[in-house]
């Protein structure tokens, strides 16, 4: 069980750094494009980063508090769920915003149900790791004890 809790705790810090960076670029991006909107006088192309940061700083908190906090792990756990649900509105929203556009090259453009999963809403495997590494590290210490 400690070599489960081991791993889980791994991938969830892997999971974590890589969507940390798919969420940082993605707020970058944004910026560029509200950059973009406000010189060329489209207020209604703007779209506000803001839940978007705040999803992936609370995701990051709650790993965090995950790692320091060795009794209680559950605080953790319930503020990485919370993010995830922050983290699919704002992805939903993303996709609504953005939708999928075929390019005059052939590429499309836009945000497609695929890199919304990908890109956004694969960040939800973060508390998934974590409830795991948590349920077995709370198991193997129980039978340590026993």
């Amino acid at each position: 069980m400690r070599t489960l809790s081991t791993i889980s705790k791994t991938l969830m810090w892997i999971s974590l750094v890589i969507y940390l960076l798919f969420q940082t670029l993605a707020i970058i991006s944004l910026m560029d494009n509200n950059a973009h909107a406000i010189s060329s006088e489209q207020p209604d192309k703007v779209y506000d980063p803001v839940p978007l940061l705040i999803g992936t700083v609370l995701m990051l908190l709650a790993v965090i508090m995950f790692t320091i906090m060795k009794r209680r792990r559950y605080i953790g756990v319930i503020l990485a769920v919370i993010s995830a649900l922050v983290m699919l509105v704002v992805a939903l929203d993303l996709g609504r915003t953005f939708p999928v556009v075929i390019g005059t090259d052939g590429m499309d453009k836009g945000l497609s149900t695929w890199k919304l999963i990908w890109r956004h809403i694969g960040i939800a495997v973060v508390p998934i790791f974590m409830l795991f590494g948590w349920l077995a590290e709370r198991k193997a210490d129980r039978k340590s004890v026993v």
